[in-house]
């Protein structure tokens, strides 16, 4: 059984917030959807961008569960082509909005099973007992460069460029998403699934934000232990889900 332990949202110091994050649950609480969308800052409407997205995939996903199919990537793929598809149509209503883009994290669990996607670099972690079993790689020109060995982490660290994206879901009829699938190792009682966008990993150390998540604190005071570090040290917009597992 899943549970929802917390999320938040908020727009920190930016002008704007372009952060997104939309979630379903069963009524068995034995499946649930999640999702968090950052809009791509610099580009028009990121706001509207993250939305659509997270409203469109949700949407399909939710539908698909409660229809009783089974967790598959083409399932998945076919939910990040609908929310791809709910930017284009928005477009024909604000051609203002032509070339804005989001990325996008999501996840779908049945019982213990879990998959996800993502494209950008809102992140997903798969947390048991304090450590960290699995986390996405951020879609970023210089982590493409490591993953071809072109440079090294110490290199792409010190290049000060690390937030170039390369992979987001575009409103660009011409641009079908790419996103990268994952089917996690199944979940045991007491893990942890954290959604978030890069205001919260970006600025709170990776060892910090563990030590918050798997203390013995109720959830309203996780909740507000991450709300205070994120507005203490964060530029950003800052948004998290974090789910359990029973």
């Amino acid at each position: 059984m899943w549970r929802l332990e917390f999320y938040l949202s908020e727009q920190g110091p930016r002008a704007r917030h372009e952060d997104t994050h939309r979630y379903w649950i069963s009524s068995d609480k034995e499946a649930f959807i999640g999702a968090v969308c950052d809009g791509v800052g610099g580009n028009p409407c990121g706001d509207i961008a993250s939305l659509v997205a997270a409203e469109a995939w949700t949407k399909f996903m939710s539908a698909e569960i409660q229809s009783g199919n089974t967790l598959s990537p083409s399932i998945m793929m076919r939910a990040c082509h609908s929310a791809w598809k709910a930017l284009i149509n928005k477009t024909s209503e604000q051609t203002s909005c032509s070339a804005m883009a989001t990325t996008i994290v999501a996840c779908a669990a049945q019982g213990p099973h879990v998959q996800a996607l993502h494209c950008g670099d809102s992140r997903l972690y798969h947390i048991r007992k304090g450590q960290v079993l699995f986390v996405t790689r951020d879609h970023t020109l210089l982590n493409d460069l490591v993953q071809k060995g072109v440079v090294s982490e110490e290199e792409a660290k010190a290049s000060g460029r690390s937030n170039v994206l390369s992979r987001v879901l575009t409103a660009n009829p011409k641009r079908p998403p790419q996103p990268e699938f994952h089917i996690l190792q199944p979940v045991f009682p007491g893990d942890l699934l954290l959604l978030c966008s890069d205001g919260v990993w970006a600025y709170v150390p990776e060892e910090d934000l563990m030590a918050l998540l798997c203390n013995d604190s109720p959830a309203p005071a996780k909740l507000q232990q991450l709300r205070e570090m994120c507005w203490a040290r964060t530029g950003d917009n800052f948004t998290a889900q974090l789910w359990t597992y029973l």
